[in-house]
């Protein structure tokens, strides 16, 4: 179960996803749901048609279906348009950390103190990708 900490942050990463276009949209949240989903699969769920039509949003129908064994608390990263997550047990056993970082084209993101990023300007994301990902998402540990 995901459990966002900072509305507001998420909204904005929500946003800038949108910016770029659908296909960022899809990217981000098909993190989101891997994140909303871990640990909490049920039998039968690996054979999920994945022809479905792109996924905007997550499915309402979680909720319903969902064993919540584990909760994700997902807040602010320092890298632009990143999360940083902490997984725990229902009854708040912590069990690892992460992160949910993007390594895209930061143009557009809006920084803390208002200042939004040009096209020459890159912030740090303080983490490393290897390998071709069509994601500009990528979930570290």
């Amino acid at each position: 179960m995901l459990v966002i900490k900072d509305q507001e942050y998420f909204d904005q990463v929500c946003r800038f996803a949108a910016m770029k276009g659908a296909q960022y949209s899809e990217w981000l949240w098909e993190q989101l749901w891997y994140l909303h989903t871990y640990a909490d699969h049920l039998p039968g769920e690996e054979d999920r048609d994945v022809g479905a039509p792109p996924m905007l949003h997550a499915p309402r129908p979680y909720d319903e279906w969902c064993q919540k064994k584990m909760v994700v608390n997902l807040t602010r990263d320092s890298a632009p348009a990143s999360f940083s997550f902490v997984i725990a047990t229902v009854g708040g056993d912590y069990w690892f950390n992460g992160g949910l970082i993007y390594h895209g084209d930061q143009t557009g993101w809006i920084m803390r103190d208002g200042h939004v990023i040009g096209p020459d300007e890159h912030q740090p994301t303080f983490s490393v990708r290897i390998g071709q990902a069509d994601s500009p998402w990528s979930i570290h540990t």
